[in-house]
């Protein structure tokens, strides 16, 4: 029952940019923009956990700086995306990808600046196991606006 404090930015609908364009062609430039927003995250080619796995073996700070810079790049990803024209329609699936990032940025950054504490990796490791379920399920229901959208 032992929870790590974790603190970052939250998005609400309020905080977007809404635009009342829910058309086909709306939803591929929102969907677009999107993804350029997010475009550095496709340099990250090896997973979080073994990052910080790399860590825990070889006791190397190395990784804790790498760990960071991940970090770092999903709360970068974040706020560019925040950025994006979202349509009216996918306010809510938007709100989620944001937060489950921040979220994500947290859960990476508190492993790395309390790799030393067992009972805090402990607690953080599990936040891990909530925050990347929570960026999946935040993708997966965007894949779903996206394909009922492409349907309609």
């Amino acid at each position: 029952a032992v929870k790590a404090p974790l603190s970052y930015p939250t998005f609400s609908i309020g905080n977007l940019a809404i635009t009342s364009d829910t058309s086909y062609a709306g939803m591929k430039r929102y969907q677009a923009a999107l993804q350029a927003a997010m475009a550095p995250l496709q340099q990250n080619t090896t997973p979080e956990i073994s990052i910080f796995a790399s860590y825990v073996q070889t006791g190397d700070a190395k990784y804790l700086d790498q760990l960071r810079a991940v970090a770092r790049e999903y709360s970068d990803a974040a706020q560019a995306a925040s950025k994006v024209a979202v349509p009216s329609d996918a306010v809510v699936q938007d709100a989620a990808i944001l937060n489950a990032m921040e979220e994500f940025s947290a859960v990476l950054s508190g492993l790395a600046d309390n790799a030393q504490d067992p009972v805090a990796v402990l607690a953080l490791l599990q936040d891990y196991g909530q925050a990347q379920s929570d960026m999946v399920s935040s993708f997966d229901n965007f894949a779903s606006y996206v394909s009922n959208h492409s349907k309609s």
